[in-house]
């Protein structure tokens, strides 16, 4: 198994965690609820749209499976039942953990806040 700061990804300065992390954030904010289960094409769409804003390569970007990979070695769980699409149980204090452990500052969005990469179409 090869090792989390191994998968850098260097333009930009961001890396597939710090990507995933900030699109977690953003998927997060917002709700009230304590964990939430996202899928993980949801998840790899705003990672998309984050490195466009970022103005990276998005063939750079890790695809879902990838993403998927990532998770499970930042210990996400998966949910258990996930039918057509693999989904995630994401907390918001173990996504903050994460992002303190590799000194990202997550930025504090709210609901009623438009994020910049809203001015991106989605990826289709």
């Amino acid at each position: 198994m090869r090792c989390i700061s191994a998968l850098k990804i260097e333009s930009g300065g961001l890396d597939s965690i710090s990507l995933i992390l900030l699109a977690l954030n953003e998927l997060v904010s917002g709700s009230t609820e304590d964990e939430l289960v996202l899928a993980t094409k949801d998840i790899a769409e705003k990672v998309e749209r984050i490195a466009r804003a970022e103005e990276m390569s998005v063939s750079a970007t890790p695809n879902s499976q990838r993403i998927g990979r990532l998770l499970s070695q930042l210990g996400f769980t998966r949910h258990g039942n996930h039918g057509s699409a693999r989904r995630w149980h994401i907390a918001g204090t173990q996504l903050e953990a994460q992002a303190k452990s590799r000194g990202l500052e997550l930025p504090q969005l709210t609901s009623d806040a438009s994020s910049p990469m809203d001015d991106f179409p989605p990826v289709e």
